[in-house]
């Protein structure tokens, strides 16, 4: 994995680890909210392991 990439996957674990804990917790408008920020990230490192060459 290029170094430009490499927070990525820790930022999405920490946001799914979130959702988990927020979902268990019956707040589930924040539980998305952090699945969508974890997509995000995951998105992030697609993007850019494709165009960073």
């Amino acid at each position: 994995m290029k170094e430009e990439i490499k927070m990525y996957p820790e930022r999405a674990e920490k946001f799914r680890r979130n959702a988990e804990f927020n979902f268990k917790n019956g707040d589930y408008d924040l539980a998305m909210f952090h699945i969508e920020q974890s997509m995000q990230e995951l998105k992030e490192i697609l993007w850019r392991d494709r165009n960073i060459s």
